[in-house]
């Protein structure tokens, strides 16, 4: 048979030759092996591998038990004897525990055959199938698959008219068939079967894929994962509903320029079984936090595992100190007003920098950026809430920047306004890069008004004996002249008419 032609544009993408297996497969269990052989770290090999795969398999180990500050376990020396993948083999000695080592064998299996329900179906096929597969309902996909195996490999009329009546991919079948005949050879004979199957099948899974535990949120598909990931349960699959949950499968996605985690094949976990399978991996801490919403501080409750938040609720009163500290930063990440610290704050701070950078003699501190949430802080001491503080007086803690008495030489030397006679001084206007703007001319307001009050008696104009006709009070209002034109009164364009002496 010819083989198929490529697109030129799918040949050209291609890389000149494929990378080694070193740099593209799992180096989990080769790590395992070189440590059980006491060659692990110091071996020197033609290609080292990659130094991310080389630390996350060590990781992988670490979690799994197989090795730890000591070197390798017990548990490890064991997992080392099966010629398996080292999560493969965690979870089928934990599964020999459980009493579910022939369900773990055919879930394994299945594993290795893929795929084997076909995806379009009619109703009648999935009720049978809901039927066979009643005790893995909202607890295991993978499980599912186990008891739709188990249904077809003990068919009397033949696998092959079984998976055509019953939608079932036949190819699976026989290949899940011939791995888990090779796994029960290898391990034996189950020796205590277990009555709950669902709870120890799914505990054995939570042994080996501890590093791919979830937790779905209410009413929503997306979920947190561990390590500080983010992802999206598919949409089928019987474990339905919030909680805690393991899959199988975490493929990542880029979608609209961000990396997604889609997770397939879930199993249900209960809490409980962290603190009874990894005993002090749940760490639990109290702290105090900002809830932005509230603009308040709280103190809460956290239990994580492996950088998955288990469970996060309130937890007593926050201490003061830490709450001031939070609060000031809410302040300024957030942009929350505080009504004392107005132009006039900022402009002393200003001045306060300045003299700071003009005088370094002096040994005064320049106001910084962390300076200024050290003053948030200290005007937030003792608060917990927004509304505490934003009415709180803010130049008398700016003031104590300054050393005593030193306040009298900034205003002497970096005075808030120029003095300029007639008036209260022009107001200086200090910018953040220490430039002092004095304004062109004085402001309206900053003239001093007479406070005598303007004299409108009415005047007789003197005489035109050479004597100039007296000027008005200070502050006094010209009233505008007016006169007849055209039968209308109207003002003169011409200004004012003269005062004539009378006769």
């Amino acid at each position: 048979m010819p083989a198929p032609l490529d697109a030129e544009a799918d040949h050209l993408r291609r890389p000149e030759q494929t990378p080694p297996e070193i740099e593209r497969l799992d180096l989990a269990e080769m790590r395992l092996l070189l440590a059980v052989a006491g060659c692990g770290e110091d071996l020197a090999l033609p290609q080292p591998p990659p130094d991310e795969a080389w630390e996350r398999a060590g990781r992988v180990l670490r979690e799994l038990g197989a090795v730890d500050k000591k070197g390798v376990t017990e548990l490890g020396r064991a997992m080392a004897r099966l010629p398996l993948h080292p999560r493969y083999a965690r979870l089928l000695l934990a599964a020999e525990q459980e009493g579910c080592l022939d369900g773990m064998a055919a879930a394994l299996a299945l594993l290795e055959a893929g795929p084997l329900r076909e995806r379009r179906v009619d109703k009648a096929v999935e009720r049978q199938w809901a039927e066979w597969t009643a005790a893995a309902e909202g607890f295991s996909d993978l499980l599912r698959d186990v008891l739709l195996w188990q249904k077809a490999a003990a068919a009397e009329e033949g696998v092959g008219d079984f998976c055509r009546k019953w939608r079932l991919r036949a190819g699976s079948v026989h290949q899940a068939s011939r791995v888990y005949r090779q796994l029960r050879g290898l391990l034996g004979k189950e020796s205590r079967p277990t009555e709950d199957l669902p709870r120890a099948f799914a505990r054995s899974l939570l042994t080996g894929f501890a590093d791919h535990l979830g937790l779905r949120r209410r009413g929503t598909r997306s979920c947190l994962l561990c390590h500080g990931r983010r992802g999206e349960v598919e949409a089928e699959t019987v474990v339905d509903g919030e909680g805690l949950f393991l899959a199988l499968d975490l493929e990542e996605r880029a979608v609209r320029g961000e990396v997604k985690v889609r997770a397939a094949g879930l199993t249900r976990v209960e809490e409980g079984w962290l603190e009874e399978l990894f005993p002090g991996e749940a760490a639990v801490e109290e702290c105090e936090v900002l809830d932005a919403e509230r603009r308040a501080i709280v103190r809460r409750r956290r239990r994580s595992f492996r950088g998955l938040l288990l469970r996060d609720e309130e937890s007593g009163e926050p201490d003061p100190a830490r709450a001031a500290t939070l609060l000031a930063e809410g302040l300024h990440r957030h942009g929350w007003p505080l009504k004392k610290w107005d132009a006039a704050a900022e402009t002393w701070l200003r001045r306060a920098d300045l003299l700071a950078r003009l005088f370094p003699e002096w040994n005064l501190s320049p106001i910084r950026e962390e300076d200024r949430l050290l003053l948030l802080e200290q005007i937030c001491e003792g608060a917990i809430r927004y509304k505490e503080v934003k009415d709180r007086p803010v130049m008398p803690v700016l003031r104590a920047w300054l050393p005593s008495g030193m306040e009298a030489v900034m205003d002497r030397l970096l005075p808030e306004r120029f003095p300029l006679p007639g008036t209260r001084g022009l107001k200086l206007r200090y910018e953040e890069d220490g430039t002092v703007v004095l304004p062109a001319r004085a402001h309206p307001a900053t003239v001093r008004r007479s406070r005598q009050k303007p004299d409108r008696r009415r005047r007789t104009p003197v005489p035109a004996t050479g004597n100039p006709r007296p000027e008005p009070a200070s502050g006094a209002h010209h009233r505008r002249p007016r006169r007849f034109l055209g039968g209308r009164l109207s003002a003169n364009p011409q200004g004012p008419l003269r005062t004539l002496p009378q006769a």
